[in-house]
């Protein structure tokens, strides 16, 4: 089962879990209801396929669940609530559940994906710097400026 049928059988009638490895995991008014009942973490991820961000909390397989089981299979279980999950409730627990901080290796691939002011800057920089008439250290200096982040001297970027 994809995560998109997964959070399509979601409701706020209904909790449902789903076994993934050693443990079962709760989707969106699932998530929230173990969150309010067990206190378990979640966790918001942003799934492009249904592009949204999505909240999950996931626990042992030795967890034991005291409601009405509506549905027993060997990877999904569904059982039936005696209250409603309530929907603005729901909304805004999930506004403030936090997404993860991105790692330092996705922080660094964003910035070389997304050019800055910055880094335009030194696109015309370098596009500008007339190379057939600058000498090897005209070059040498030129891209020290760059390195640094400072201005280059005008007289070598005119060269």
């Amino acid at each position: 089962m994809t995560i998109k049928e997964k959070i399509e059988h979601e409701t706020s009638k209904k909790l449902s879990i789903y076994l993934e490895g050693v443990f079962w995991v709760a989707y969106e008014q699932s998530a929230y209801y173990f969150w309010k009942m067990k206190g378990y973490k979640p966790t918001k991820k942003h799934i492009k396929i249904v592009d949204a961000d999505v909240v999950s909390v996931g626990f042992p397989k030795s967890v034991t669940v005291d409601l009405p089981l509506e549905t027993d299979e060997p990877h999904r279980k569904v059982f039936a609530l005696q209250e409603e999950i309530e929907a603005n409730e729901f909304e805004k627990w999930k506004t403030n559940v936090e997404l993860p901080l991105m790692s330092k290796a996705g922080r660094d691939k964003a910035r070389r994906l997304v050019p800055t002011d910055a880094m335009n800057e030194i696109l015309e920089k370098i596009k500008l710097f007339d190379l057939s008439n600058a000498t090897a250290m005209d070059c040498l200096f030129f891209l020290s400026g760059i390195k640094k982040g400072m201005r280059v001297n005008e007289t070598i970027a005119t060269v």
